[in-house]
């Protein structure tokens, strides 16, 4: 699960990999531009070659999620089965499954074989299409946590210029949050402008993890390469 804690802890790393940015839906806030017809996805080679450097003890968890996780679980999997066991799985999701009773089966029996601590999301546009007396029947079972209203990042449909930058990575208690994302490039999470891209798969783990520590004690550079670069570019 992604953990909160009391002082900035800089030691360590909840990675995510984003395996595909189709989703179901395609809400006008989306950070990363998924919809039904955005097919890109992450590399299975790509993620194997940056895994083979990890150093699992600065691991805090690992999250998986796009795009909607809940409809394209095979390919979720695929990627879930590269992380070990020990290691703490999170996703994120809009949380469409309350409303289709065999997804919502499927979904959560998968959850439960990976041991995936569920975050569903609670955006009033996401909210319009989960089942709410699902929502209120699951509120509080363990492993799964609903939200509250998100801030919208600066990012993909919601993308806009100028935007202000708060410098939160400075600040965020959170251990460091780090993404794959489809492309190979690496993104920094703790943000809450156009999150930084700071690597690539081609990089080792300690390289990466040693910008994104530079970065969270002093700052973005100026002219920084961030997700809205990257979305254009590929779309």
């Amino acid at each position: 699960m992604v953990r909160f804690i009391e002082k900035i802890d800089l030691g360590h790393v909840d990675f995510s990999f984003i395996p595909s940015l189709q989703c179901d839906l395609e809400c006008t806030f989306c950070m990363y531009g998924g919809g039904p017809v955005n097919k890109l996805e992450l590399n299975l080679d790509h993620a194997r070659q940056f895994l083979a450097t990890i150093d699992w003890n600065r691991i805090s968890s690992w999250g998986f999620y796009g795009g909607e996780i809940s409809i394209a679980l095979p390919l979720y999997q695929t990627f879930m089965d590269l992380i070990p066991p020990e290691i703490q799985k999170f996703t994120i999701t809009n949380g469409s499954w309350t409303a289709n009773p065999r997804l919502m089966d499927d979904f959560l029996s998968f959850s439960a074989k990976n041991h995936l601590r569920i975050i569903v999301s609670g955006t009033e546009e996401h909210k319009r299409y989960q089942n709410k007396e699902v929502i209120q029947f699951l509120d509080g079972v363990s492993g799964i946590h609903f939200k509250g209203d998100d801030d919208i990042h600066p990012m993909g449909r919601a993308a806009k210029s100028p935007w202000i930058c708060t410098q939160k990575c400075l600040t965020h208690p959170q251990p460091t949050r780090l993404a794959m994302f489809p492309g190979g490039h690496i993104i920094l999470q703790n943000c809450d402008g156009a999150y930084p891209v700071i690597g690539s798969y081609r990089d080792a783990f300690n390289d990466v993890f040693a910008r994104s520590f530079a970065m969270r004690q002093n700052g973005c550079l100026t002219g920084t390469l961030n997700i809205n670069d990257i979305l254009c570019a590929e779309g």
